[in-house]
């Protein structure tokens, strides 16, 4: 065949159409633009393993990064405690509340998912926190070469969350910190001064509705004063006084102190038995849980299926875990915290009971002595209306002798 002038010369490596050396004007090389979109996968793994390296080095670098990143961040724990609401409060007297706090809505358990994440309870938090527990909670946030720390308030808002749970009414609060039993100490803090806030709210109302009950009662209380006196004039002015009626209302408040004074006495037998019950479980270091007027009391009640929770969970974990795994010393600690709670509130009963018994006590000495002292004044009241009659006997018999004796020493004249 007849040789191409544009033909590449002997001796060249590459051919030239043109352009650049090795170029040709459809593409690279001598291969056309519908030779080189056709490529095969063998191509392509001949490519990966060409720059397999590169790979493997961006790939190591990444990794590395990553690993160091995440092992020099600090450890934060995440510790959850949690409230019941109930719908309405227990209540051991069937009395009417001052107050109507019954959940009936989605927004009055909005009200109190607001109050919990309100800033009076974290003002209330933070003042709870002194001493060493105060420097172990502010520690991490503090840096060395900083003039000014956050306050504890910045700190509990920013690594405080309020999770209402769905379809039931259990909050809990989540609280983040570096170090683990710090976390669950503030959790427990914000559960308590929830309970306590709404506690001291319920007690305020009826404080206030004392007082206003008080100062009725004081009003009324002079309006009958004003009115006896009146009443006692009207009846010395025309001569209304009666003795008879002094002694029915001698009799009537001697049958109102004796039946004041037997409910006092049975009271006082009931609070005994109660008080002499706990006693005995003091005396034997025993649990007075077991005692029913204790266990059915509503601070103590949820407390004891919330530690039969507690210790079926940390069984659980017990099976899957040791005992220096974090959700086993986890659980090992909420359940120390109920088990003090509990000792608490069965304490608080126990004083409880015992304040009844002397209240029981000193009113039945009161209802004996008032008793005493109207049958004194009844017996007193008695002797005057005998003395009374015999007097007025002997003052007619005396007229009468009077009389007869005038007119025997009128007679002769």
């Amino acid at each position: 065949m007849d040789s191409d002038p544009k033909q590449t010369q002997p001796g060249s490596s590459y051919g030239y159409s043109g352009g650049y050396a090795g170029y040709s004007a459809a593409g690279y090389g001598t291969e056309d633009a519908g030779t080189a979109a056709h490529r095969t996968i063998k191509d392509y793994l001949l490519i990966l393993r060409e720059r397999i390296w590169f790979i493997v080095v961006a790939f190591l670098v990444v990794f590395s990064s990553a690993i160091l990143y995440t092992l020099s961040q600090t450890k934060l724990f995440d510790s959850v405690a949690s409230v019941q609401i109930f719908r309405r409060d227990p209540t051991i007297m069937q009395v009417q509340a001052v107050m109507d706090n019954e959940i009936r809505s989605a927004e009055d358990l909005n009200t109190q998912v607001k109050i919990l994440e309100s800033a009076a309870i974290i003002q209330k938090v933070s003042e709870r926190l002194s001493g060493d527990e105060l420097r172990r909670f502010m520690a991490p946030y503090e840096e060395e070469n900083s003039a000014e720390s956050p306050l504890p308030i910045k700190v509990l808002s920013e690594n405080r969350k309020i999770i209402p749970q769905r379809l039931s009414l259990l909050i809990q609060v989540q609280y983040r910190h570096p170090d683990r039993l710090i976390a669950a100490k503030i959790a427990n803090l914000f559960v308590d001064e929830f309970i306590t806030y709404n506690a001291r709210i319920r007690i305020d109302e009826s404080m206030k509705a004392v007082e206003d009950l008080k100062s009725r009662a004081d009003d009324q209380r002079k309006k009958v004063d004003e009115l006896s006196v009146k009443l006692q004039a009207y009846r010395e002015k025309n001569n209304l006084v009666s003795l008879d009626q002094r002694k029915d209302i001698v009799t009537e408040k001697l049958k109102a102190l004796n039946l004041y004074l037997t409910q006092s006495t049975s009271k006082l037998r009931d609070a005994e038995i109660r008080w002499k019950q706990v006693q005995e479980r003091m005396a034997a270091n025993g649990d007075l849980t077991e005692l029913p007027f204790i266990s059915s009391q509503s601070s103590i009640g949820p407390l004891l299926q919330q530690l039969a929770a507690q210790k079926i969970a940390t069984a659980q974990l017990k099976d899957r875990y040791r005992d220096k795994h974090p959700r086993m010393i986890e659980a090992a600690n909420a359940l120390v915290q109920t088990e003090r709670e509990l000792k608490r509130a069965t304490d608080s009963a126990a004083a409880s009971i015992e304040s009844e018994y002397q209240t029981a006590l000193r009113n039945e000495r009161e209802a004996s002595l008032a008793l005493k002292q109207a049958e004194s004044e009844s017996s007193t009241s008695i002797a005057i209306r005998w003395n009374i009659r015999t007097w007025s006997g002997t003052s007619k018999s005396t007229n009468r002798f009077w009389k007869a004796s005038w007119a025997g020493r009128a007679r002769p004249r």
